[in-house]
């Protein structure tokens, strides 16, 4: 799991007083190309979880990657995000992600 590999973790989640959550999260490794792909299944995970009122930021912990200010723009565009879902095989790449072991 993310969290196995040390990706995530509760102490990197916070919840302001209005409810909107922050998450960092650190990759495996300082050039991992992944990031987008484990940024839409975070964002998916939480939004399965939350009211859908709440706003979620995601962020890779700062000095991670090499090109973190650019992935914390993309993980957090609202148009990014959608376009990617949009698409057939990263859609059903992040569910498969985001699915609850049976």
């Amino acid at each position: 799991t993310l969290e196995e590999l040390n990706v995530v973790s509760d102490e990197w989640i916070t919840v302001d007083p209005s409810g909107n959550v922050r998450l960092e999260f650190k990759p495996t490794v300082p050039h991992c190309s992944l990031v987008p792909t484990i940024g839409l299944c975070l964002r998916s995970k939480l939004a399965s979880y939350l009211p859908q009122k709440c706003k979620v930021d995601i962020f890779l912990s700062p000095g991670s990657h090499q090109f973190e200010v650019e992935y914390n723009k993309q993980i957090n565009d609202k148009e990014r995000i959608r376009a990617a879902l949009e698409k057939p095989d990263i859609a059903k790449l992040v569910r498969d992600c985001v699915a609850e072991p049976e």
